[in-house]
């Protein structure tokens, strides 16, 4: 099986059951998680997600 990066990130996250509910598209889960392990605090993420209305504990 060859590696195909976030495509496969997704189709795991889905597999797994990480991600339940649908709500936010799981790209801007990605985007957010990204985010958050490159050192942003929650507030802080939540401030890049723009145009998306997420609470900063609905983020973790």
């Amino acid at each position: 099986m060859e590696w195909d990066g976030i495509e496969d990130i997704k189709r795991l996250l889905k597999e797994k059951h990480i991600v339940q509910r649908e709500r936010t598209p799981i790209d801007i889960i990605l985007y957010a998680v990204f985010l958050y392990l490159g050192g942003l605090s929650l507030k802080g993420v939540k401030t890049r997600l723009i145009g998306i209305t997420r609470s900063r504990t609905a983020i973790w």
